[in-house]
């Protein structure tokens, strides 16, 4: 009887088990995938974009309950801030306590820049906890300088978690839907440069705020360039390895980078390597002269086989003559390329999309700065490239650009300026006001 038992106990868990993983193995077996992928590398890209497209969907399905009720929302987000920092020393002295509403914000903290903030970031640097947030930085982020001067702002783990949630699951789940042909296999050429980072006096980590690859190991086989890549801190290095992975396989399906005037430069570095990279192909080794420590290249060496078919087919399309659509005639497959298009983007996308990538199209998905998510662009196919303000990651307050030059403009809600047309961006700080100018 015992027996019987046990065994119908086994059946009943097997059987479903055995199912799933039948069901699993048939959605792998038919979905286009890179020829450099092995079993377990497109096994944990399957487990990673199908994990990324579930969470997407979620999200997506409360960022339109948020968007029916954009004052709650909003108001919701700002007082948990509050009540979450109103025991550090800024929290304190300006009375986070205190605030109750929306307008006793606005009553209580005036409008700043981020010269505002930086004796207190200095203090967080040195050490010191619970002066800007209740939690300690994981890394202090270097801004770009686009407007101005660089400045360095603290970043909290829960900031990367939320952008993860609320804005890279999010636009995954709109790029689907906008491209389904990119619910497959294929590797990502990613253009990334590891920054050379340094330390504050606490020892938190001092550098720019962009995601490495190295940082998960499994969202690795996602891309065509192998860890060791990733970890070359030169940039005329680290973009040879890239394109030479990236080039090796023709399946490729993606082309990513932060900015498309990356993607644009990086064309450019190929028509002056490609012959080299061909021949590293053929023989299936990084090139000598390449200046890369001895350890990356054994490693880089040990992911390359000769390919003698690959560079000849890359050497005949590059003597071709004609730039215009190289980058289709290199990857047939390649149905996308993910970078920025906007703003101080928008020229070197339209040059893009007029030579190397004409034919393949250009999504930009984030609306994004050191200070936070900005905007997410759920319309991947519509040109301009339109952002929905992030609602659930910041809170927002606008600036009629008359105003813009006075010290203490009065200042709108998100709800109160859904009739006008937005037309200047314009973050003015970090963790206090964030302000943007409207016109009529």
């Amino acid at each position: 009887m015992m027996i019987r038992l046990l065994l119908f106990f086994f059946v009943g868990i097997l059987a479903p088990v055995c199912g799933v993983s039948a069901v699993v193995c048939f959605d792998v077996a038919r979905r286009k995938a890179s020829s450099s992928h092995t079993f377990r590398s497109k096994f944990d890209h399957y487990v990673a974009i199908t994990g990324l497209s579930w969470v997407g969907w979620f999200a997506r399905r409360k960022l339109d309950k948020c968007c029916k009720d954009v004052v709650g929302t909003q108001e919701k987000l700002l007082l948990s801030r509050l009540k979450a920092n109103a025991e550090t020393q800024y929290g304190r002295e300006y009375r986070f306590s205190d605030i109750v509403t929306r307008e006793d914000f606005v009553k209580l903290l005036p409008l700043t820049y981020i010269s505002h903030y930086e004796p207190y970031i200095q203090r967080m640097m040195k050490g010191e906890e619970k002066v800007l947030s209740d939690q300690q930085p994981v890394i202090f982020a270097v801004t770009s300088g686009t407007s101005g001067k660089s400045s360095i702002l603290p970043m909290t783990k829960s900031q990367g978690f939320l952008f993860f949630i609320q804005g890279i699951s999010v636009v995954y789940h709109s790029l689907l839907k906008a491209f389904p042909e990119n619910n497959n296999l294929q590797k990502t050429l990613k253009f990334f440069y590891t920054p050379k980072w340094r330390k504050s006096e606490c020892g938190i980590l001092i550098g720019p705020n962009s995601s490495s690859p190295t940082n998960s190991k499994h969202l690795l086989n996602i891309y065509s360039t192998p860890k060791a890549g990733f970890e070359i801190l030169s940039e005329p290095e680290a973009l040879y390895v890239h394109l030479l992975f990236g080039l090796r396989d023709k399946s490729l399906g993606m082309l990513e980078a932060n900015f498309s005037s990356i993607i644009l430069s990086s064309f450019d570095a190929l028509y002056q390597n490609w012959s080299d990279i061909a021949d590293d192909i053929e023989r299936g080794e990084v090139k000598s002269k390449l200046k890369i420590d001895e350890s990356v290249r054994e490693e880089l060496n040990n992911a390359l086989t000769p390919n003698p078919q690959r560079a000849n087919e890359i050497r005949d399309i590059m003597k071709s003559g004609s730039k215009v659509g190289i980058g289709k005639r290199l990857w047939p497959d390649c149905n996308l390329i993910l970078a920025a298009d906007s703003g101080s983007f928008d020229l070197p996308a339209k040059l893009l999309r007029e030579t190397y990538g004409k034919g393949i199209p250009i999504y930009s998905p984030l609306y994004a700065a050191s200070e936070g998510l900005l905007g997410l662009n759920i319309w991947p196919r519509n040109q301009p490239s339109l952002y929905l303000l992030a609602l659930q990651s910041m809170f927002f307050e606008f600036i009629p650009v008359e105003h813009c030059n006075e010290d203490q403009p009065q200042t709108l809600f998100m709800d109160q300026v859904c009739t006008y047309k937005l037309l200047i961006f314009r973050p003015h700080l970090t963790k206090g006001r964030f302000c943007l100018a409207y016109t009529l």
